[in-house]
């Protein structure tokens, strides 16, 4: 009934409103031309405030969804990137609707477009691998890149277009570098892998990116160790004369080891068969590459020295411990950080003692991958950093997070493939928990939104008015225009005047409303309060509490406010509360509640349907019209 009540006399106000921002256009606006024109711009400006609405909304819903699903958020990049795209449109738009994002919003759309473009790079960059198995070089596919497309290798001999715009534009100069850059890497990979990585494998490296030199070399020497295993697994010495510096001795002592194991008649534990595989092993394959030498001193340190002595890098070294602990059945024995049973392993394996923190490294990791259940990764990490000696590292965090998806790779094989793809899940999932906050300021950008959305729907109510006077598709009448003619008549009223009477008709309908209001709630004054029936007949001081909570001040915005955002009138309001919450303290127990409240409240409700009907219908009410005119006109 409160809210029915006000909303009574707000169906005055507004119309109030309309009439006095009509009154306040400049007469050289108040032409067809130009309020058609503002109207056009605040339905336009309507429209994007609620587009941006909209769109912001679709966004927190999709990161809202990946953060419940725990998918990375490539998964939704289709989605996201539609957004971003209508996000740069909407910019501009926004701007001339008066509208500003909040830094924290436009920040976190920054970040969003960042990340955005770091999965467009990620997709791109697995095309390129792909281009790369038909001979595509970095160079061709770039250029296609830039005009807006590229072609992938369907199936059946076929080819696949697919865009390369980002947003919905073609890559900008910047991006083209940038790109570039990411896929320089790859490229350089990929030559190696397809390169037979011979002894001249410095010469192959003089043509690659300078910056990551020294860490392809270190790549592709162990993917040349791979090779030697694969080569000797299938039964096949290697060709120790295209092996580089770095592997050549190793090579050596292996096609020994191998040679040695083919014979059934010879026993490695004998010190005299493994004289006599070493001579003959000699006589087969000549003295070329000073293999009685480098054999001698391997047969002469055969108790506490295997093979990967003669790799001539650490990391070679640390390769083939890792090879021998996952091969070793009795090695889940060993415990993490337990750095005296790992050193008495490498001991009793023939490695060096110093290869002991490396070996740690892959215990650990082993240790945190066989240990995961299923649980949260929040809550494996937090189980784990009581468990291990210094808690757990990034590495080791990024480790589980790639074995989950199987990405996971203990030996770091030079595979551009699967190195494209854990990289990019890892960025992926870095976002993945990175936008919370960004999700909280996009619930808060909405209500801005909602604010400002009933501003502009306001405004463009305002100017649609605008024009429908001046176009006449809605005539201002007022009775007080025309309450005091004559016997002689009297000229038809300028529409100002009509406005203003009309103003004047408005104001005494909507304060007789506010004052049958008022009246309603002084009338609660008269009922009794009876402390045994305040269930079922509610007190007057609930009926004014909920009167007082209904917020009247933001259902009427025509009253003037003050500093504080109040209207003028709130103080009286809550006066009155006052005044009657002090009569109802003060009431004497053991009253009668003659009447119930609220049923007041609907008797009054229906006088002022009553009036208002009254009212509205023309001339059918002279005491009303007397009552204007004796208030309003001199």
């Amino acid at each position: 009934a409160v809210l029915e009540a006000l909303e009574n006399t707000g169906a005055f106000t507004d119309e109030m409103a309309k009439l006095k921002f009509f009154q306040g256009l400049p007469t050289a606006d108040r032409t067809e031309a130009a309020t058609l024109q503002k109207w056009n711009e605040a339905k336009a400006n309507t429209a994007n405030i609620k587009e941006a609405q909209v769109l912001f909304r679709d966004l927190k819903s999709t990161l809202e969804n990946l953060d419940r699903s725990g998918q990375p958020m490539y998964t939704a990049m289709d989605g996201i990137e539609a957004s971003l795209a209508k996000y740069e449109g909407l910019k501009t738009k926004l701007a001339s609707a008066d509208y500003t994002l909040s830094s924290d919003l436009t920040n976190g759309m920054e970040s969003l477009k960042e990340y955005a473009w770091t999965a467009h790079k990620g997709n791109l960059t697995q095309a390129f691998l792909a281009s790369s198995q038909e001979n595509v070089s970095l160079d061709e596919f770039l250029a296609a890149v830039k005009a807006g497309k590229y072609v992938l290798p369907g199936q059946n001999g076929g080819r696949v277009e697919r865009s390369s715009k980002f947003l919905g534009q073609n890559l900008t100069d910047a991006q083209v570098a940038d790109l570039k850059d990411s896929l320089k890497v790859y490229a350089d990979q990929i030559k190696l892998t397809n390169s037979n990585l011979g002894a001249n494998l410095d010469a192959i490296l003089t043509v690659t990116d300078p910056q990551i030199r020294e860490t392809l070399k270190a790549q592709a020497l162990a993917l040349n160790y791979d090779r030697i295993q694969t080569s000797l697994a299938q039964g096949t010495l290697v060709n120790v004369n295209a092996l580089q510096p770095e592997l050549k001795e190793y090579g050596i002592v292996s096609n020994y080891q191998a040679f040695l194991s083919s014979n059934k008649n010879w026993n490695a534990s004998s010190e005299a068969d493994r004289t006599s595989a070493k001579n003959e092993y000699l006589l087969r394959v000549g003295n070329g590459n000073s293999e009685d030498t480098i054999l001698a001193d391997y047969l002469a340190n055969y108790a506490n020295r295997n093979s990967a002595y003669y790799l001539k890098t650490e990391s070679l070294q640390q390769r083939d411990a890792l090879a021998a602990y996952y091969n070793d059945t009795t090695a889940n024995t060993l415990k993490a950080d337990d750095l005296t049973a790992l050193t008495n392993w490498l001991k009793d394996k023939k490695y060096e003692p110093s290869l002991v923190t490396s070996l740690n490294k892959s215990v650990r990791m082993e240790t945190i991958l066989s240990g995961y259940v299923g649980e949260t990764e929040e809550e494996y990490f937090t189980y784990l950093g009581s468990k291990l000696n210094g808690g757990i590292t990034d590495s080791e965090k990024e480790g589980l997070i790639l074995a989950k998806e199987g990405l996971y790779d203990p030996f770091s094989s030079m595979n551009p493939f699967r190195t494209a793809s854990a990289d990019q899940f890892l960025k992926s999932f870095a976002y993945k928990t990175g936008f919370s906050d960004f999700v909280t300021k996009l619930g808060s950008e909405d209500l801005s939104f909602t604010k400002k959305s009933i501003e502009a729907n306001r405004t463009e109510q305002n100017q649609k008015f605008a024009y429908d006077i001046v176009k006449k598709n809605v005539i201002v009448e007022s009775y007080l225009s025309y309450i005091n003619i004559g016997p002689k008549g009297q000229l038809e009223p300028s529409d100002d005047q009509k406005i203003t009477d009309r103003l004047k008709e408005l104001e005494f309908q909507a304060e007789q409303r506010l004052g049958n209001f008022l009246g309603l709630v002084e009338g609660y004054k008269s009922v009794a309060f009876d402390p045994d029936k305040e269930e079922a007949n509610p007190s007057i001081r609930r009926a004014l509490r909920d009167f007082k909570d209904t917020g009247y001040e933001i259902k009427d915005t025509v009253y003037t406010k003050n500093a504080s955002g109040d209207y003028a009138f709130k103080g009286g309001l809550d006066n009155l509360y006052g005044i009657i919450e002090n009569y109802v303290d003060n009431n004497l127990p053991g009253r009668s509640a003659v009447s119930d409240p609220y049923a007041e409240t609907t008797q009054a409700k229906g006088s002022m349907t009553g009036s208002a009907d009254s009212i509205i219908t023309s001339g059918k009410s002279i005491g009303i019209l007397t009552g204007i005119a004796n208030t309003y006109i001199d």
